[in-house]
């Protein structure tokens, strides 16, 4: 690249990635392509080109007596770790909005930090009185334990911590040797998705364990199927996924945007000769109308956007005109696109999308 540095070009299916040394889980997908200018070409991407760590990280400590001080030499804080790793760009914003960087430059603390990913899972029912500074502290307050220093062989399973908050979080092991940090909102709403610890970093001033999800504290919401049955214009697909026993346990405890047929569009399908007498084919066909791992909310769908739907390379694409705005499938006509009549409806483990026709494959 112009830089120095070497990005490389992956493909999975149909879709294609331009991947920078720093990205790791999350790859940039070329979105667009092929767009010529008086000097060259540009191509599309949705996320950032992250160039490698530029420094090597000192080896985890065997324990907390062996982590770091100023005096030891030259470290980094948890601060400067959090700021300077692409894998913590998210964390580091929201360090800086709500105010913690001096602590976490000037205090001891061991934290379990969420890396880029984890933000796209955020339950929207998590802020009742809506995101701000001090709701986005104390959240982030529940991800530290101040004043000690926990290595991962400090880490005992099924031990509780008591968090900077007061809340406390417990660390979980499976029989793969994994372990988790666990808190009262993960074990309620979303018992799929734990923190899982993937690496540990010692900084000067403690240590930071990286993980995969938030760790979430107690607030009340209802699941998308509980959301689905509980309304009558989702009779038919509550009825469905009570016959398809494991997309129901999914929209139950995995995270999902979901775009919802109502009953409407399954009356109208019908009319129109789509065959829902073949439960492999439903199931394929309800997959087709959800995105696994993400919530997006309808500020996040853009325009003229592909979309990759869960259990395939297929995409779907979010159509907009003056009167309205669309989610639209390969096997959807022109004149009959599903339009959608009902965003943003939240739930514990995702959001649903309320459509008016079934998003057809091609």
């Amino acid at each position: 690249m112009f830089a120095g540095g070497t990005t490389t070009t992956k493909c999975d299916g149909d879709s294609r990635f331009q991947v920078g040394q720093g990205n790791g889980e999350l790859m940039p997908k070329i979105v667009g392509v092929d767009i010529e200018t008086c000097k060259g070409v540009v191509h599309i991407v949705d996320q950032i080109l992250q160039p490698g760590l530029p420094a090597v990280l000192p080896d985890q400590p065997d324990s907390a007596d062996d982590v770091s001080s100023p005096g030891d030499g030259e470290c980094a804080t948890i601060a400067d770790l959090v700021c300077t790793m692409p894998e913590y760009a998210v964390l580091c914003t929201l360090v800086e909005m709500s105010g913690l960087t001096e602590a976490l430059e000037s205090n001891t603390f061991t934290v379990f930090a969420p890396i880029n990913g984890a933000f796209e899972r955020v339950p929207l029912g998590l802020f009742p009185e809506g995101e701000n500074e001090e709701s986005i502290k104390n959240l982030l307050l529940l991800h530290t334990i101040e004043d000690s220093v926990f290595s991962s062989d400090d880490l005992a399973c099924n031990n509780l911590y008591a968090m900077s908050t007061g809340v406390s979080t417990e660390t979980t092991c499976n029989d793969d040797g994994e372990f988790f940090q666990v808190g009262p909102g993960n074990t309620a709403n979303l018992p799929n998705h734990l923190p899982r610890i993937i690496e540990s970093i010692p900084a000067c001033n403690g240590i930071i364990h990286s993980i995969d999800e938030l760790i979430l504290p107690e607030f009340e919401c209802e699941s998308i199927y509980d959301i689905i049955c509980s309304k009558n214009k989702y009779k038919t697909l509550c009825g469905i996924l009570n016959d398809q026993g494991q997309l129901s346990d999914s929209l139950k405890n995995d995270v999902f945007t979901l775009f919802a047929p109502n009953d409407k569009a399954f009356e109208t399908a019908a009319t129109e000769g789509v065959d829902l007498s073949n439960a492999e084919t439903v199931a394929g066909l309800l997959q087709y109308h959800t995105i696994e791992n993400t919530i997006l909310r309808s500020e996040d769908l853009g325009c003229d956007e592909a979309y990759t739907m869960t259990g395939s390379t297929l995409t779907t694409t979010h159509e907009c005109d003056e009167f309205a705005v669309y989610q639209v499938g390969g096997g959807n006509a022109a004149d009959a696109k599903p339009k959608i009549i009902d965003a943003d409806r939240a739930a514990c483990n995702g959001i649903i999308h309320g459509v008016n026709k079934l998003i057809l494959p091609p």
